[in-house]
C-alpha cells in the first residue's frame, strides 16, 4: 500500500463535518476526476452505473501559516453511489506513461467529477480557453476568490460540479470505496495530500 493510501485510511477515521452540496447526471458509464480545466493532464477514472449521485464535501479547519486563523477548507470531495458505507477502499490510477499513475493534476486547484458527454463538450471550450472566463468566473468564483464548491451550466444545460480543494495547485489522489462483493459505492477525492 502506498503513504498516501495509509494516511486516506488514517483519516477516514476523524469525525469531519460533511454536506450533501447537489447531485449530478452520470450519462455514461465511465466517470473522470480531473480538473475541468486542465483536461491536458490524464485523468483517473473509474467504472461507473450512469444516473443521478449524490456529491458530498468534508471540510475541516485549516490554517496556511500561524498568521492566519484556521477557517474551514474542503478536505475531500466524494461521490456516493449508494447510502451504505464501504467495507473496503483502494486507491485509483491513471495509465500515465510518466509514472505519476496514483494521482491527478489540479493546475487551477478545482477539480470536477465528469462522464464522458461532459468531458466531451468541455474540450472544445478549454481549446478557445473559455471555460474560466465564460463559465467558472460566473458561477465558481466571487471577486476572483474561488468558492468552496459550485453548480456550473454550460451553454446547452450540461451541469457539473466544481470544488476547489482549499490548497490551490497540486496533485491529489482518487480512492474508491466497495462492498464486500466488490460494488462500487463511493469515489473519494482527499485533498489534505
Amino acid at each position: 500500500m502506498s503513504e498516501e493510501f495509509n494516511r486516506f485510511l488514517a483519516r477516514l477515521a476523524e469525525d469531519l463535518e460533511y454536506i450533501q452540496i447537489g447531485s449530478q447526471e452520470f450519462s455514461s458509464s465511465e466517470l473522470y476526476i480531473c480538473d475541468p480545466m486542465d483536461q491536458a493532464q490524464l485523468p483517473i477514472s473509474e467504472s461507473i452505473v450512469p444516473g443521478c449521485h449524490s456529491l458530498y464535501v468534508f471540510s475541516k479547519d485549516w490554517a496556511y501559516n500561524s498568521r492566519v486563523d484556521p477557517k474551514p477548507y474542503n478536505a475531500r470531495f466524494e461521490v456516493w453511489f449508494s447510502d451504505a458505507e464501504p467495507t473496503k477502499w483502494e486507491q485509483l490510477i491513471n495509465n500515465d506513461p510518466h509514472g505519476y499513475n496514483n494521482e491527478f493534476s489540479a493546475e487551477f486547484g478545482s477539480m470536477a467529477f465528469l462522464d464522458k458527454p461532459l468531458m466531451d463538450n468541455l474540450n472544445p471550450i478549454n481549446e478557445k480557453d473559455e471555460l474560466f472566463e465564460k463559465y467558472l468566473s460566473r458561477y465558481a468564483y466571487n471577486n476572483h476568490t474561488p468558492l468552496p464548491y459550485a453548480e456550473v451550466e454550460l451553454d446547452g444545460g450540461n451541469c457539473f460540479y466544481v470544488v476547489t480543494s482549499g490548497r490551490g495547485n497540486g496533485t491529489y489522489c482518487a480512492f474508491a470505496g466497495r462492498d464486500n462483493t466488490g460494488t462500487l459505492l463511493r469515489i473519494s477525492v482527499d485533498f489534505e495530500m
